[in-house]
């Protein structure tokens, strides 16, 4: 966590440097302590492990993906604006729907996250203020159905992701 944390420093300064965009997003996993209470912590852990590398994959090799505890990542993406995150992030929480899990006698699932957008620095210029604004939207997705990505700033409810995105 503290290298993610040094890491999205150092990209907010260079954001700052060169007034460039830069966007944080908190994924959260859906439902995941029912996932360990029903098929067990060891198939949670399956899951927390097989979505990190499937969003090691689904990043540039520039941004900054980091699992921050109990089925939360984060996510620093610089030179990206909040249209173009809620985009990145829409598509990739599409690819997550697609992937089918399987605990140890076969039993087959599926986990989507929910996410919340914060964007530098219109919505935080360090990390804390950029970590509560993206916090805020994200328990806002949380309560209003999961399985969702919000941005900073977007009024709810939000009827669909491709909506959102001719709208904003």
């Amino acid at each position: 966590r503290r290298k993610s944390s040094d890491e999205i420093k150092r990209l907010i300064g260079l954001a700052k440097r060169y007034n460039q965009h830069l966007c944080l997003g908190i994924l959260d996993l859906d439902k995941l302590k029912q996932i360990n209470e029903r098929y067990g912590k060891d198939c949670g852990d399956k899951v927390l492990h097989k979505i990190g590398v499937l969003l090691y994959q689904q990043f540039r090799n520039e941004d900054v993906v980091a699992c921050w505890g109990g089925g939360e990542f984060i996510v620093g993406m610089y030179g990206i604006n909040k249209v173009d995150c809620v985009e990145r992030l829409a598509e990739i929480l599409e690819n997550l729907r697609q992937v089918e899990f399987a605990d140890e006698k076969g039993c087959n699932f599926h986990i989507t996250f929910s996410a919340g957008i914060a964007q530098y620095p219109m919505d935080g210029i360090d990390l804390d203020a950029l970590y509560k604004a993206a916090n805020v939207v994200l328990q806002q997705a949380k309560s209003t159905g999961r399985d969702r990505v919000l941005p900073v700033g977007w009024q709810l409810p939000i009827p669909s992701i491709s909506l959102m995105l001719m709208l904003y």
